[in-house]
């Protein structure tokens, strides 16, 4: 039987690289106090409820990083951001 509910995984001694399916945390580096997380989905997306899709440049900013990196992300009309990825949960998947 399988369980009804999911748990994050945190693997430590591996470099997680980020991935479509995972939760980041990061801190804008204007702003190193406020902290924001979110899930990085295929389809959709929700940014009220956590879900950014991975074509936004957020997204494809973290996209394949290590935790401690800092990212630059482009948006038109707009300053550059400067992000540091803080952590990277993935859910547990298999059996």
């Amino acid at each position: 039987k399988l369980p009804l509910f999911t748990l994050p995984v945190i693997v430590e001694n591996e470099q997680l690289q980020v991935e479509i399916g995972d939760r980041v945390t990061y801190v804008d580096l204007a702003e190193p106090s406020y902290q924001k997380s979110f899930r990085i989905v295929a389809d959709g997306h929700d940014p009220a409820t956590g879900l950014v899709n991975k074509a936004k440049p957020i997204a494809q900013a973290l996209l394949g990083v290590v935790e401690g990196s800092v990212v630059q992300v482009l948006i038109a009309n707009r300053p550059t951001k400067r992000f540091k990825l803080l952590k990277i949960e993935r859910e547990e998947t298999g059996t």
